[in-house]
């Protein structure tokens, strides 16, 4: 996905959780595995989750193989005895419009 699309993109699902009544943030250029954050004030829970965007080809969560153990490593290292932070994976896999979510942790 090129920078200008998952930008934008990124920025669309910050309204939309912020439209939920979330607080979310886009982490551009944090060269950290994770694009946005959001995070939920009634329950005091964070959601870290980094974003791909799938326009053609098979459905298949293996081409991303290397980012998803790039994020447990990360996850593990940082919050592992966190149950306050969730840290996901997801795909918007566009011939079928429809997300892919992969739970890290």
């Amino acid at each position: 996905m090129s920078h200008s699309i998952g930008a934008s993109f990124e920025r669309y699902l910050v309204r939309k959780f912020k439209e939920k009544g979330l607080m979310a943030w886009r982490t551009p250029a944090s060269q950290s595995p994770v694009d946005l954050i959001v995070y939920n004030p009634e329950d005091k829970t964070w959601l870290l989750i980094q974003v791909k965007k799938m326009r053609t080809g098979r459905l298949s969560l293996s081409r991303y193989k290397k980012e998803i153990e790039q994020m447990k490593e990360w996850a593990n290292k940082f919050f592992a005895n966190d149950d306050r932070v969730s840290v996901e994976f997801w795909v918007w896999y566009l011939p079928e419009r429809k997300w892919v979510k992969h739970k890290i942790k």
